[in-house]
């Protein structure tokens, strides 16, 4: 499976989503819903929903160009909800390590 799928599958996304996103990533390009539901296999009104959840999120950017619409990945915000998130867990490893006495990044148990 693809690294980037996993690791935001890691950091809660659902599995629609993702591929909404990866879809975009992939074609490197603007693409209307009926693209992507093509592309994923998902109905356009699930697609749709993934859409706006990746809106939300600031991840994904909407466009009109004449009567399409057009969906585009916003890679400054993906780069900054993987950092992000990636500190959160970095930090929250540290304080289990901290509480419980444990080398977890060193795959050691005990202090």
């Amino acid at each position: 499976m693809d690294p980037l799928y996993n690791l935001l599958g890691l950091l809660g996304l659902r599995r629609g989503v993702i591929l909404v996103l990866l879809a975009m990533i992939v074609a490197g390009r603007e693409m209307t819903l009926k693209e992507l539901a093509e592309q994923t296999g998902y109905a356009k009104s699930r697609v749709s929903e993934y859409l706006q959840t990746l809106e939300e999120m600031g991840l994904v950017r909407k466009t009109r160009a004449k009567k399409k619409v057009l969906y585009s990945v916003h890679l400054d915000e993906l780069s900054r909800f993987l950092r992000e998130r990636i500190a959160k867990i970095d930090t929250l490893i540290s304080e289990v390590e901290k509480r419980y006495k444990l080398n977890l990044r060193g795959g050691q148990i005990g202090g």
